[in-house]
């Protein structure tokens, strides 16, 4: 394998967004997956896009739903910051620019109906993707990383991460 200043192992949401912020870094940024890309994914665990890339495409656009951002030691604006870049990022490559959730008086009707019923409904945008559509996205996101100088190493299965030196040696098969 050769020798770069930052490997990224997945290529999931979290790898591609990471490679991403490296863009203009001036390091060498390798990105690591025992997949393939996004075309000719086959798996739904594994390749460019992680598992999101079978998906339906949904993105809840709040700070509201999947965890308390106190509890990461996070203001809700700051998170909020983070999710709208997500969003922007998404919609560049190609998401439709319609949002739903965003209907106040069908949410109003979902929440009374919810608390009569003891529960909490925690309404938000969401972008919705669309299953037939969420590869294509993925690739255009996928193919602006190669245009700009990200590396990969698709069909590499890290299995083992050595300290050497003043970097690591990864290994796999």
């Amino acid at each position: 394998m050769k020798k770069v200043d930052v490997a990224i192992i997945g290529a999931g949401p979290a790898g591609l967004f990471a490679a991403n912020e490296l863009i203009g870094s001036g390091l060498d940024v390798l990105l690591i997956d025992r997949g393939v890309e996004p075309s000719v994914r086959k798996h739904i665990c594994f390749g460019v896009g992680g598992a999101g890339a079978f998906s339906d495409g949904k993105l809840n656009l709040t700070s509201k739903i999947g965890g308390d951002p106190a509890s990461i030691g996070q203001d809700e604006a700051v998170i909020q910051s983070y999710i709208d870049q997500v969003d922007q990022t998404f919609t560049a490559f190609g998401a439709p620019e319609k949002y739903s959730g965003e209907d106040q008086q069908a949410l109003s009707a979902l929440k009374r109906e919810a608390s009569r019923h003891g529960i909490e409904f925690i309404s938000g945008r969401q972008r919705h993707m669309g299953t037939s559509h969420v590869r294509e996205i993925i690739d255009r996101f996928y193919h602006h990383l190669l245009d700009h100088g990200i590396l990969t190493s698709l069909e590499n299965r890290i299995e083992h991460i050595s300290h050497k030196g003043n970097g690591f040696i990864l290994s796999g098969k």
